[in-house]
């Protein structure tokens, strides 16, 4: 078999780059886009297939070897320099948050060729809107080419040799069933690893051997059948489902790529669809595919951390950038070290060794700047006092014990956790001993929606803290539901919040009033268990909350996102009338409860006519509705009075 050029594949290369593009950059502008990785699955089978299938007269040993030699000059030159410039660029400016927090994991996996494993066992899903701020998600295609090459070469090889003819075939046929499976079980299974996607790249490679055997009839091949190819693609581009991927959507772009592959290699007349593949501008694009997908989502993903990927000027200047380090890629990269001189006059195994010693070097410089990346960061977020409420800073308070001997058990969501500062500072002055029970989205008598149904997954763990509470809790000591009260206008990845005028009409909703009976009537239940325990009760009324996210719009690189536009307040009046309903049913709890107290934070945190995100240059929220650590240290004092008035240790203010 010919090892020659096929230009229209780079043509099919092109239609790939171009339709995943598109879709990153807004899904609505091609709902199916993300099959484009299909079509490169496919075009990788049959091109790693075919720089083998000359090769049946090769030693396994420099078979193997001089494979290998050649995935490491085409794969990493481009690949290392992507994730060194993008790892230096989030250890220098993203933020730390939830947002953030699988970014390095998904990184440094990505240098070691397994970001897809890392993927797979992220809760995030590949379309879940978190996603998009991870500059390294899309690693996770390579991780499953990298995987594939593990395991190919020496399949092909004894392929070559004639003593497994249908091994390819076999292990196909059972990653096809697997995705097949996946595809309704574990879809993070079904997308990210090389178990559900294996049988997509041994379609090309199958094609491949197809052609090599020679068993069809050169130069009679169908345009007809081109068309139905290209069809079949384009199909996918359109109507593609994320909730049923790779089984059965991915059927269309690798069925369509192996048949237009086939019509490209073996026609001896491409005509019109020929003709359009091999137009100088598409063969350019296809040529430099590999560093524009490279490029294209770390470039969008630093998009939306800083001025936001929302409008056609930002979409254009986006892609612009895409393409400018595209080309640098391609050119100073990918061209000048696999022609270098210095590396072709190296020996294959010293040339893969060489290539593996640089991939952990840059792996462990990239270890130790995510590491470090507290003290390299050049974000304002960095200034942990002010902004991080779980990091242990130094003590504000005169340190004591005069509760000592008692305990304070807190229950809820991720804003118990967020109070963590306050709670120690509380444990440095009075000597109490805390134990904090927290869980995002399980906040006990939250007054917004019940969390212990059958239904739900937080009842588990609720009933696990409360059980906790009533076998070791004492009379003296002291239970303190900590939850998000208000209902929220944003969250931290969220690119269009809600207005007030939606919220509004979501609070008036039948369904929002039934769940809040709901709650009411959880919450009465939940607060009377506990009340058996202790008459020492402590619930918070709603914080202030925000349309405007202050770690994503404090620094000078984010804060014209779009994201921002709802300005750094909220005007107390509409606050007052957003947390009503709910101030309603903590009345209706206490009447029900009546050793329960309501502690406020609302007063503190607000004048007369706002509730300002920021106190002077230090911001009292993390994001739009969490304390930051300088907030809790302005909600302290009240804090402190409630917990001692609920005790009956007024006194303890005083003296403090």
């Amino acid at each position: 078999m010919k090892s020659r050029y096929i230009p229209t594949i780079d043509g099919l290369r092109a239609l790939a780059v171009l339709s995943v593009m598109l879709f990153h950059l807004d899904a609505s502008l091609l709902p199916g886009g993300f099959t484009g990785v299909d079509i490169f699955f496919v075009i990788s089978g049959y091109v790693v297939a075919r720089s083998l299938v000359n090769h049946s007269h090769s030693q396994f040993y420099s078979y193997i070897v001089a494979f290998y030699r050649r995935r490491v000059v085409r794969i990493f030159p481009a690949l290392l320099f992507c994730l060194i410039v993008t790892s230096a660029i989030v250890v220098l400016f993203i933020p730390q948050a939830w947002l953030s927090k699988s970014i390095s994991d998904t990184g440094l996996a990505a240098f070691l060729g397994w970001s897809n494993i890392a993927l797979a066992s992220n809760s995030d899903t590949y379309f879940s809107p978190s996603v998009e701020f991870n500059p390294f998600v899309h690693t996770w295609s390579l991780g499953v080419e990298e995987q594939f090459y593990v395991i190919f070469p020496v399949l092909f090889y004894f392929y070559l040799k004639g003593k497994t003819r249908l091994a390819l075939a076999g292990l196909a046929i059972i990653s096809f069933a697997l995705s097949v499976n996946y595809s309704q079980t574990d879809t993070n299974s079904a997308y990210y690893l090389l178990t559900s996607r294996f049988w997509e790249l041994a379609a090309g490679a199958m094609l491949c051997q197809w052609h090599a055997s020679k068993r069809f009839r050169e130069g009679g091949n169908s345009l007809t059948a081109a068309v139905i190819g290209l069809t079949c693609i384009l199909l996918g581009f359109i109507f593609a489902s994320k909730s049923a991927f790779p089984f059965p959507w991915a059927l269309l772009p690798v069925a369509g790529t192996v048949i237009v592959i086939h019509y490209f290699v073996c026609t001896t007349q491409p005509g019109a669809l020929g003709r359009v593949f091999s137009l100088p501008v598409i063969r350019y694009i296809g040529k430099i595919s590999y560093s524009l997908y490279l490029w294209h989502w770390p470039v969008y993903t630093f998009f939306r951390w800083s001025v936001g990927l929302q409008t056609p000027l930002e979409w254009l200047l986006a892609v612009a950038i895409t393409f400018v380090m595209a080309m640098f890629s391609y050119h100073i990269i990918e061209q000048r070290l696999s022609h270098a001189p210095r590396i072709a006059a190296m020996r294959p195994a010293r040339t893969v060794g060489a290539g593996l010693a640089v991939i952990f070097v840059s792996f462990a410089g990239a270890t130790y700047a995510f590491d470090h990346q507290k003290r390299l960061s050049q974000s304002v977020t960095s200034n942990r006092y002010v902004w991080y409420p779980y990091y242990s800073h130094p003590s504000d308070v005169t340190k004591g014990n005069a509760l000592a001997d008692r305990t304070i058990y807190v229950i809820g969501d991720s804003h118990a956790g967020a109070y963590a500062t306050m709670l120690r500072m509380l444990a440095d002055e009075t000597g109490i001993n805390t134990q904090i029970h927290s869980q995002g989205g399980c906040g006990a008598v939250n007054m917004r929606e019940p969390v212990m149904t059958a239904q739900s997954r937080c009842a588990q763990k609720l009933e696990t803290w409360l059980s906790d509470i009533e076998k070791n809790a004492g009379p003296n000591d002291i239970v303190f539901f900590a939850t998000l009260k208000a209902y929220r206008l944003t969250n931290q990845y969220r690119m269009y919040p809600r207005t007030k005028d939606e919220l509004q009409s979501q609070i008036r909703s039948e369904s929002a009033l039934k769940k809040r009976d709901l709650a009411k009537d959880e919450s009465i239940q939940i607060v009377q268990r506990m009340n058996q325990v202790t008459s020492n009760i402590l619930t918070d009324a709603p914080k202030p909350v925000f349309s405007y996210i202050p770690f994503r719009c404090s620094d000078w690189f984010n804060h014209t996102n779009p994201t921002c536009e709802g300005g750094p307040w909220q005007d107390r009046e509409q606050m007052e009338q957003m947390r009503k309903p709910v101030m309603e049913n903590l009345q209706t709890l206490r009447a029900s409860v009546p050793s329960l107290a309501v502690w406020d934070p609302l007063p503190a945190l607000c004048n007369q006519t706002r509730c300002p995100v920021y106190d002077g240059e230090k911001t009292r929220y993390f994001d739009g509705d969490h304390l930051s650590a300088h907030g809790n240290r302005l909600l302290y004092p009240s804090f402190r009075q409630a917990v001692l008035s609920l005790i009956g240790e007024e006194k303890l203010a005083s003296t403090m």
